[in-house]
């Protein structure tokens, strides 16, 4: 928050570094706090996660972050509503398959005290990109 109260760009960019940091140790416990319970998670792929199945992944090792880099961030803050738009470079095992990511995220936080993840959508980038 700023020295007036209200929510800050600094703010969504530190919440965004904690939800990378956790994704890739795979703290679940940490996640749990960090993503609102009516998440919805939207993959490159197109499959849609709740937290309780996107956290339920991750407990399970079906889906493992090696890799994860964030870069080109935009953050807009409009009352007690933060949005990141960035660029995610990754690296995934989903079900034993390694992937590589190449996307374009959108990240939606409540910064309302509880500070949560409530939507989360990433996009493929075209091949080249």
């Amino acid at each position: 928050m700023s020295p007036e109260g209200a929510p800050t760009d600094q703010q969504v960019l530190v919440l965004e570094q904690r939800r990378v940091t956790a994704s890739l140790a795979a703290d679940v416990d940490e996640l749990d706090k960090l993503i609102d319970d009516d998440c919805c998670y939207v993959h490159s792929s197109g499959s849609v996660d709740t937290k309780k199945s996107y956290l339920a992944q991750l407990r399970r090792g079906t889906l493992r972050y090696t890799r994860i880099a964030c870069s080109e961030h935009a953050v807009s803050v409009q009352g007690s509503c933060g949005v990141a738009t960035f660029r995610m470079d990754a690296i995934a095992d989903v079900a034993g398959q390694p992937r590589l990511l190449r996307t374009r995220c959108t990240a939606v936080w409540t910064l309302d005290g509880d500070d949560q993840l409530i939507a989360f959508q990433s996009t493929a980038l075209p091949a080249g990109q």
